[in-house]
């Protein structure tokens, strides 16, 4: 439900009083009552009252008669998100670690049809990032390589472990005698 006009102070809205707008807009504040909160520690949603948009117009919560809270929506666990992109260099050695890096080989190979086994390849040869939708994905998938949670499980395990540094190789000693740059 809209409003019918705007009303951006209590002078609005008692300028529509006595009319089907004022019925109309007192029906829409009345909606603005609570405010539905989602508790993720108590794994439910809270509903509580919430008069700041009636303040602002100089209303209280008696002048809507006894209102009722809205139910409270049902509960429900949110969804693991999809393991972010990652580079394929990354994938491939979570595959390696997982051990799984050798089936998916042994799943291209076993792609019947020329065509989709030599795109399959390059697929998984240049592709630069491993991503939920990519086709690189849906290789490891459909080639019964593990499922699609198992992959993610893999690929989170290692985007979340620790990076180790690089180390860099120190320059060769300047022999003696040798000139230097420096």
């Amino acid at each position: 439900m809209e409003l019918p006009c705007i009303i951006n102070s209590a002078a609005d809205l008692a300028a529509l009083a006595g009319t089907p707008a004022h019925a109309q807009a007192m029906a829409v504040l009345a909606g603005t009552l609570w405010r539905v909160t989602r508790d993720d520690q108590a794994r439910q949603w809270r509903v509580q009252p919430d008069d700041a948009a009636i303040r602002r117009l100089g209303l209280k919560r008696a002048d809507f008669g006894a209102p009722t809270p809205p139910p409270a929506p049902t509960w429900e666990d949110a969804s693991p998100a999809p393991p972010p992109a990652m580079p394929m260099r990354e994938a491939r050695l979570a595959l390696l670690e997982a051990g799984l890096l050798d089936q998916v080989e042994a799943a291209i190979d076993a792609i019947k049809d020329p065509t989709a086994r030599q795109a399959a390849r390059i697929e998984w040869e240049y592709a630069t990032a491993l991503t939920p939708d990519s086709p690189a994905m849906r290789l490891l998938v459909s080639g019964a390589v593990a499922t699609e949670t198992q992959v993610s499980e893999v690929l989170t395990r290692r985007a979340e472990a620790p990076v180790l540094a690089e180390v860099t190789p120190a320059p060769a000693p300047v022999q003696d005698g040798a000139k230097s740059w420096r």
